[in-house]
């Protein structure tokens, strides 16, 4: 696939009007992560991407994401990813496949693993793959 290509399926006009159209009824928030899911009701759809968990240190970003995002909001958001969960609220959560995180969605959870490039970093030849983790209140499949 060229970069013509590539760009051309990154702005594909017809699925940014989908796009846009979908997104009308969305509401976004820049809170803590508690206070945005207060009013989530059974039937809604909750997903929270948080910052790569940080306690293994070979995911590049242990130099700001401990500071972001510490272990005890990894609990916590956990803690509360189960309680909407219990309320019937459809839930979404992606990190890194660690053990920790695994073990933290042990339960009522469904778990994928996929593998994906990372984009991130500025020399184009340490980018990697790794293993992420999905994480759902509901089956899931690819």
């Amino acid at each position: 696939m060229g970069q013509l290509d590539r760009i051309s399926e990154i702005f594909n006009p017809e699925e940014r009007i989908l796009g846009s159209r979908l997104l009308k009824r969305v509401r976004l928030r820049c809170c803590d992560f508690e206070e945005g899911v207060q009013d989530a009701k059974p039937g809604d759809l909750v997903y929270f991407d948080p910052p790569y968990i940080t306690t293994h240190l070979n995911n590049g970003f242990i130099k700001y994401n401990s500071k972001l995002f510490h272990q005890s909001d990894e609990l916590r958001l956990a803690t509360l990813a189960q309680e909407l969960a219990r309320e019937k609220v459809s839930v979404i959560v992606s990190n890194a496949a660690h053990p920790l995180i695994k073990q933290q969605y042990d339960g009522l959870f469904f778990k994928t693993e996929l593998q994906r490039a990372s984009l991130i970093a500025a020399d184009p030849y340490r980018r990697s793959k790794f293993t992420e983790l999905v994480v759902t209140s509901f089956p899931f499949r690819l």
